[in-house]
């Protein structure tokens, strides 16, 4: 996939990556179409196959009653054509702010009367959440964010730095991972420990030498723990999933959960490491 002007140059914003306050276009599509497959699509009518007749299950019907009443608290009937009903829905659902999607979420997968469908539909949903690089998941019955205002503050701090090489690789490590074709979790990782080996060096005075090493070099004492806390995520970014040195057989798979980690943890480490160097 062709890499986006927006993301070579890092001028897309890790908010707006992790889609934290809103919605894109992309996902608003893809989240309707996982409401329609498990909770419309199915709704049986007069005649198998065919929605411009009218709904004939009961169940589905009083279900759909309960969320215009509850959810859209509109004083509408809905429409008993399925065909009527899908369009009147799909009208409403577009016209949903950002917030109320993830509102009608939640309320759709609470009142509706199969709990093995609902639990398959938190499941696709959260599949769906992952791969548009969504801020939020279903824990639960409740949409709840994964990466908080802190963290995203402490990415871009980091990109904000004077410090370019850092710069450079924290923008990269946050394409790889946003990729929503092929995301590349394994470098992503790669990229947030090289920023902080960038970061090292600089302020170290040195050239390429490896973060193990040059952590030893620092013009300024920082905790013992916290040192070889970054030199232990340093060395399994050496052997897992094969990050830097080849594929070593680990059992150990990056995955979206250990790139976020990485991209939060390796940017507030190089804010930490800046701020130490202005106090000296």
């Amino acid at each position: 996939m062709r890499i986006k002007f927006s993301e070579r140059y890092g001028f897309q914003k890790p908010r707006d990556v992790f889609q934290i306050n809103n919605i894109n276009e992309e996902l608003k599509n893809r989240l309707w179409n996982t409401i329609k497959i498990f909770y419309i699509d199915p709704i049986k009518t007069q005649y198998p196959n065919e929605e411009n007749w009218n709904i004939t299950d009961q169940n589905a019907f009083n279900f759909i009653k309960d969320m215009y009443d509850g959810f859209f608290k509109t004083h509408d009937e809905p429409k008993l054509n399925k065909k009527k009903f899908k369009e009147d829905f799909k009208m409403k659902y577009f016209q949903l702010l950002w917030f109320e999607i993830y509102d009608l979420l939640e309320f759709i997968s609470s009142i509706f009367y199969d709990k093995n469908i609902n639990k398959k539909f938190h499941l696709k949903i959260n599949e769906i959440l992952e791969n548009e690089m969504s801020g939020y998941r279903f824990i639960d019955d409740f949409i709840a964010p994964i990466i908080d205002e802190v963290e995203i503050q402490s990415i871009e701090d980091a990109l904000g730095s004077d410090y370019v090489g850092a710069k450079q690789h924290i923008s990269k490590s946050l394409e790889l991972m946003s990729d929503r074709e092929n995301p590349d979790y394994i470098n992503s990782i790669k990229e947030s420990i090289s920023a902080v080996e960038s970061v090292v060096n600089l302020i170290s005075g040195k050239t390429n030498v490896a973060l193990n090493r040059c952590m030893n070099n620092l013009p300024f004492e920082i905790d013992k723990n916290l040192k070889n806390g970054m030199i232990n995520i340093y060395s399994w970014t050496s052997s897992a999933d094969g990050i830097r040195h080849g594929v070593t057989g680990d059992t150990i798979k990056s995955s979206f959960s250990e790139a976020k980690y990485m991209l939060v943890s390796c940017s507030g480490f190089i804010n930490y490491l800046i701020d130490k160097q202005r106090e000296t």
